[in-house]
């Protein structure tokens, strides 16, 4: 039996959570419970390929990604033949990447799109044409029970090509946690042209914040910038080593590509809440 790891925008609602649960249970044949987390995300499908992103790699590098199956996307409440915003059919889509983790969920927006590097095959399941209120109790369920005891061979799939998953080529916000940092895929060639010291503009919906550009995560200021983790992801996090303003891999001598901004010009405020600063935002 396989782990299963949820990432929606409905998993933070424990009723939602409980009745996906039990009913990916009820299609089981085996009497063996699996494994399942839910990871909340925002109605975003951004945020949603953001997080996909990051816990696959992290499944990659430290977990099991053969025993591993991730359900990513966004339930809008909205019939299976509804288009998105990208005008595409939200298709279910089925993904195995290069490791053997399993990736599944609806094809809506950009929910895959950090993810298409690492595909190996992609597959599609043809849903009933019917409303549900709620797809992921009702549709998705049964697909994901089938692929915990690894009988994906036994659904009629169809191979589809990966191009049928939109590019995303912006800079985006993809995620704030509950420290304020900022977690986006600008590459560091984009901040060279900054000197240490110097204030670097963002946009955060539609609001332009500043953020200090510091030589290194530690230093005494309320706002920083930081790059962090080898490009290559085949090293471990312990080898990595502060050298300059970018952490460097002593085992490749790789430097990060992905900027951590940490933009409190202030202390937080009590009220202050990091999940409603997150959209679908560029920099």
């Amino acid at each position: 039996m396989k782990r299963l790891i949820a990432i929606a925008d409905w998993a933070a609602d424990s009723l939602a959570c409980e009745e996906f649960r039990i009913a990916t249970e009820g299609f089981l044949e085996s009497d063996i419970i699996p494994d399942v987390s839910f990871v909340a995300a925002q109605a975003s499908t951004v945020h949603v390929s953001f997080l996909s992103s990051h816990i696959v790699e992290t499944v990659e590098r430290y977990g099991a990604p053969l025993d591993t199956v991730i359900m990513a996307g966004t339930d809008p409440r909205l019939p299976v033949t509804a288009t998105d915003e990208t005008g595409r059919p939200g298709e279910f889509f089925i993904l195995r990447l290069y490791s053997g983790l399993y990736v599944c969920g609806p094809n809506t927006g950009y929910t895959f799109s950090l993810l298409k590097s690492k595909i190996d095959r992609a597959f599609t399941y043809k849903l009933e044409d019917n409303f549900y209120q709620n797809r992921t109790r009702d549709l998705y369920s049964r697909i994901i029970a089938h692929l915990l005891e690894a009988m994906q061979d036994d659904l009629d799939l169809d191979e589809v090509h990966t191009s049928l998953i939109p590019q995303l080529d912006h800079d985006i916000v993809g995620h704030i946690d509950v420290f304020g940092n900022i977690f986006t895929n600008i590459p560091k060639e984009k901040v060279k042209k900054y000197e240490f010291n110097t204030e670097v503009p963002i946009t955060l919906n539609g609001q332009i914040k500043k953020a200090l550009y510091v030589e290194h995560l530690f230093t005494n200021c309320f706002r920083h910038i930081r790059t962090e983790h080898c490009r290559t992801r085949r090293c471990c996090v312990k080898r990595l080593v502060y050298s300059g303003h970018v952490a460097k891999c002593q085992k490749c001598d790789d430097v990060g590509n992905i900027i951590f901004m940490h933009v409190l010009a202030e202390p937080l405020r009590s009220d202050w809440n990091p999940r409603n600063h997150c959209r679908d935002e560029s920099i």
